[in-house]
């Protein structure tokens, strides 16, 4: 209690000498009080409220009133306050009744001394009294508010005996989260009986985390669990030990963590399989091939690898867009699968390209070739089989490179390098083929990539040539001229296009090698047309060049930036370009033929030939391909080519170029089938810039 508050205290005394007597006792002994005196009952009950005394002195005995009476009276107001009896005539007997009836203690008139130690202990155990009902309701708001939070929070709790295992109780949350519609369906049971039940997640292995918990701390696992359906859910469990009314108890609580595992399988998935097909992609692959690789080392077991390439997968996607693209792919990656033996794994390297592991093969290596051998042409007559989309049959065959491991010194890049250059081999020996790797495989992609490498750097060193060969007309004369790109390989000298075109077209390179042609050729048919020299010069266009968004416009602005005459401008495309996506190539050659440009077909016959393609495209010209025309004059069958094409260019109006003219014979045999431009070594080679001027400026002399 606080002294420094005075205490109030409250006499019941008729004799108000006796309660000065009694006010200076207890002063004298130090303390500090108020006091009033009452000697009614009247008086008493508003000095109860409105005093609000901490201790009563109360006569036994009173004219009016009586101490037994105002003891009741004051009970019924609190409990807690304290009451002393201080009489001068009371009987033992009477006294314990005071005390039985709730006095605090009784003290004898002619003992007064006795009355300050009366007083404090009176109020001391008012203090504790006070102090234990505090506590209490202290205690029951606590457990109030624990049940509220028991109950009201989304986490399962569960209470275990920490002897038994048994459940002795648990929150709604849990009724809710496991399906239970009473506790009584789940108390008496353990926390085991709500666990999968297999391992690892059987009752035996949760009375195992029960006991780990007693013996080293608190514990948090994931863990299987089952509804009262039956069905399987998972859950993050953390478990402590804890003392509950001095009995030993395991506290558990429980989180439903299956949407954070189901992303965590998504995001797995995401990590390693692919999300088109489905299948394990390239990281997943490389580490089962890692893992295959050292098995094999330690086993002497073969395995091999399938690197498979689609062949016109690229023509399709291209021609009927990516949704297309995509529904193939997936019903390829079905048609892989269905391929291979369940140890074996079938992935999606990217694009069009699939890779194959084919595990434990055989303990030879030519055992595990044969093996491997079959399963590429499992693979190959799967992927012949049509696939249907849309109601349309789409066909594409499969190139596919196989090499086998272990050998000596080789990881996982070294075998899907040997496996991709092996696939090439099978692309270059006519496509939809298989083909094994071999060490000189490998020279010769190190030899295409050096190739590469330089070709990156020629542009930008000035390596490239443009050189001119002649077109003339039947007496001989310069009407054009096509435009030939070398390059001037340091140390190699001039580099035939045969060499560095296929791998400027793989690697892209041809986008900024046709520019730099194209801008050449324009600079020079500028200066042809500035010398009064009225040549038209034909270019070359690739068919990736073609097919960027922006070919138009880059024509255009090459154009502009040279000043060349576009009515003097040929360009040259082939029949696989147009058949390609013949919408879009026909928008382009109108666009550009609007400014004055012509087109012509380069290599007319080898390709996809078709009066119905023909009749639609702003055509101008065909080139009748060197192979034809070499044997023409000897071969019945070139012969008939030769004047079906010269005939389908007069029903359509078309002028038509010979090329590879070498001979005065084959000369002589287009002239007389009305041929009339040539180009060829009969007239000239290739001619660099200034002696293709030199020839035309004697010429027009």
């Amino acid at each position: 209690m606080n002294t420094d508050i005075p205490l109030r205290i409250l006499f019941v005394e008729d004799v108000p000498a006796d309660a000065e007597l009694a006010a200076r006792i207890l002063s004298k002994e130090g303390l500090a009080f108020t006091s009033i005196r009452v000697e009614t009952q009247e008086e008493f009950l508003n000095a109860l409220i409105e005093y609000r005394p901490d201790l009563i002195l109360s006569d036994y005995s009173l004219p009016q009133f009586d101490g037994m009476r105002a003891l009741r009276l004051a009970l019924a107001h609190n409990v807690n306050l304290p009451f002393i009896i201080v009489t001068g005539s009371i009987d033992e007997e009477t006294a314990v009744d005071c005390i039985k009836a709730g006095a605090w203690d009784y003290v004898l008139k002619e003992r007064m001394a006795r009355l300050p130690f009366a007083a404090k202990s009176a109020l001391e155990r008012r203090k504790i009294r006070l102090s234990q009902a505090e506590s209490a309701v202290m205690l029951r708001e606590s457990e109030r508010r624990y049940r509220e939070i028991f109950n009201a929070t989304n986490e399962a709790i569960f209470i275990d005996d920490a002897a038994t295992g048994q459940m002795i109780d648990v929150n709604d949350a849990m009724l809710r989260m496991y399906g239970y519609s009473s506790k009584q369906e789940v108390l008496a049971g353990s926390i085991g009986d709500l666990s999968a039940n297999r391992p690892p997640y059987s009752q035996a292995e949760a009375e195992q985390h029960l006991r780990r918990t007693l013996e080293q701390g608190p514990q948090t696992f994931e863990w299987l669990a089952r509804k009262r359906s039956g069905e399987e859910f998972w859950t993050e469990v953390s478990l402590r030990g804890s003392d509950i009314g001095g009995k030993g108890r395991i506290l558990a609580v429980v989180r439903d963590i299956t949407e954070r595992k189901a992303a965590e399988t998504a995001i797995h998935h995401l990590a390693y399989f692919d999300a088109l097909t489905g299948l394990p992609n390239r990281r997943l692959f490389r580490d089962r091939l890692n893992q295959a690789l050292a098995a094999a080392q330690r086993s002497n077991r073969w395995g091999a690898v399938l690197f498979v390439d689609l062949d016109q997968f690229k023509q399709i996607n291209d021609a009927r867009g990516h949704d297309v693209g995509d529904l193939l792919l997936k019903q390829v990656s079905e048609r892989l699968n269905r391929c291979r033996r369940d140890e074996d794994t079938v992935a999606r390297q990217g694009g069009d390209e699939f890779v194959v592991l084919l595990v434990h093969l055989a303990a030879t290596h030519s055992a595990a070739i044969r093996l491997a051998t079959r399963v590429a042409e499992k693979i190959r007559d799967a992927a012949s089989v049509p696939f249907q989309i849309g109601g349309l049959d789409y066909h594409i065959g499969v190139s596919i490179g196989i090499t086998v491991f272990p050998k000596a010194t080789e990881n996982v890049d070294d075998l899907l390098r040997e496996a991709d250059t092996a696939m090439y081999r099978a692309k270059e020996a006519g496509r939809n083929t298989v083909s094994y790797f071999e060490p000189a495989m490998q020279e010769a992609v190190q030899a295409r990539f050096a190739l590469e490498h330089d070709l990156r750097q020629a542009l930008a060193r000035n390596e490239m040539r443009l050189l001119l060969q002649p077109q003339v007309d039947g007496q001989g004369r310069f009407v054009g001229a096509e435009a030939l790109v070398r390059w001037e390989r340091p140390g190699q000298g001039l580099v035939s296009p045969m060499v560095f075109i296929p791998v400027a077209e793989e690697s892209g390179i041809i986008l900024a090698l046709g520019r730099w042609v194209l801008e050449e050729a324009c600079r020079l048919l500028k200066q042809l047309d500035a010398a009064g020299h009225i040549l038209r010069l034909a270019v070359n266009v690739s068919p990736r060049q073609f097919r960027q968004p922006d070919f138009v416009a880059c024509v255009c602005e090459v154009l502009q930036t040279t000043g060349a005459d576009p009515t003097h401008l040929v360009l040259e495309v082939t029949e696989g370009l147009v058949i390609e996506n013949i919408h879009d190539t026909i928008a382009k050659m109108i666009e550009l033929n609007r400014l004055g440009i012509r087109f012509s077909i380069d290599d007319f016959g080898t390709g996809y030939s078709s009066l119905a393609y023909l009749k639609r495209l702003p055509l101008h010209e065909l080139k009748i391909d060197r192979t034809f025309v070499q044997d023409a004059p000897t071969d019945p069958n070139d012969a008939a080519l030769v004047e079906t094409i010269l005939a389908v260019a007069r029903h359509l109006n078309l002028s038509v170029v010979a090329e590879g003219v070498e001979t005065k014979i084959q000369l002589d045999f287009l002239k007389q089938r009305g041929c009339e431009v040539f180009q060829g070594y009969f007239f000239d080679r290739p001619l660099l810039w200034p002696h293709f001027q030199e020839k035309a400026f004697l010429q027009m002399r």
